[in-house]
């Protein structure tokens, strides 16, 4: 029987600036969301602002998919991409504590962040439409739910095991990992380029909404939507 490798002992740089800021950015707009539709009534004034975080929420994921195609080499869709046979051995490894240590993405991070990305567009186009996709989107807010709990449960473990704060990696950007691996540069310019979009895009919305017809327009276009039952995409 094989044994797990050991966690390298060197700090390298493997998350850049334009990742973490996405991470917290999809994190907190993305949980935000699900944890005012898990507590609010969604006849509530302020059941707006769930819709907003996901309206949020969805333009960090744009931002992913475009660090998957020009970002640094971890964050292209290679580096998340792993065969069904190694996720499978890397699954059972975890479970039964053998699982092999990789330096950047393991398959089982990798493959809940791709359902995440998943849910998090399914739950945008489902909550457009309205009564139309309410139950399904109610049920992928579940469904989101379990993935948090599973990647709670495995950054938990991660941490016992490897006696690493796995999640404060992802304020720093260091962590262990082997010295190649490690990343010769933040990219800071493109991690405040996306930083300063998002905030510029997470304060349009706020201005362009409208409580009183439960409208928001989307920055930068001319297109309004419409928040809360009955919701359908309209043009100015």
């Amino acid at each position: 029987m094989t044994t797990p490798s050991r966690a390298p002992t060197t700090r390298a740089l493997i998350w850049d600036l334009p990742i973490r800021v996405f991470h917290w950015g999809f994190a907190l707009s993305a949980g935000g969301a699900l944890a005012l539709a898990l507590t609010m009534d969604d006849d509530s004034s302020a059941f707006a602002w769930h819709m907003l975080l996901g309206l949020s929420a969805c333009f960090f994921l744009v931002a992913r998919l475009v660090l998957a195609v020009v970002g640094s080499r971890h964050n292209r869709w290679s580096a998340l991409l792993f065969s069904p046979l190694e996720t499978a051995r890397y699954l059972v490894g975890g479970l039964t504590g053998r699982a092999r240590h990789y330096s950047v993405h393991n398959p089982g991070t990798a493959l809940v962040s791709l359902l995440m990305f998943a849910l998090v567009a399914l739950l945008t186009w489902t909550g457009l439409r309205g009564e139309a996709g309410e139950d399904l989107h109610a049920a992928l807010a579940y469904a989101l739910l379990g993935l948090l709990v599973v990647h709670l449960t495995g950054l938990a473990l991660h941490t016992l095991r490897h006696r690493e704060p796995i999640a404060l990696t992802m304020f720093s950007g260091y962590k262990k990992a082997d010295a190649a691996s490690g990343l010769a540069s933040s990219y800071r310019l493109m991690g405040w380029a996306l930083a300063l979009a998002s905030v510029f895009w997470i304060a349009q919305l706020i201005s362009h909404y409208d409580p009183t017809l439960s409208t928001v327009r989307l920055p930068a276009t001319d297109i309004t939507l419409t928040l809360g039952e009955g919701s359908e995409e309209s043009d100015d």
